[in-house]
C-alpha cells in the first residue's frame, strides 16, 4: 500500500505573473543554507537572489557585466 504525503506550501516565487525581484529568467541552480534561506541562481540575469524563510528577499548578489 503506497504511503501518501503532502508538503505544505511555504511561499511561491517566480512564474508567469511574477513581478520585480521574484521574476527569474533562467534558473540555473537553487540551494538552501543552514538557516533555511533559499539561494536562486538566475543565469540570464547573472545574479543570485537570497530569500529568507518567510519568502522575503534578503538581497541580491551579482549583476551583468
Amino acid at each position: 500500500m503506497p504511503l501518501g504525503w503532502t508538503a505544505p506550501v511555504v511561499y511561491t516565487l517566480g512564474g508567469a505573473d511574477a513581478t520585480d525581484w521574484s521574476a527569474f529568467g533562467e534558473v540555473s541552480g537553487v540551494g538552501f543554507d543552514a538557516r533555511g534561506w533559499l539561494y536562486v541562481l538566475d543565469g540570464q540575469a547573472r545574479r543570485v537572489t537570497v530569500v529568507d524563510t518567510l519568502g522575503e528577499r534578503v538581497g541580491t548578489v551579482g549583476a551583468p557585466g
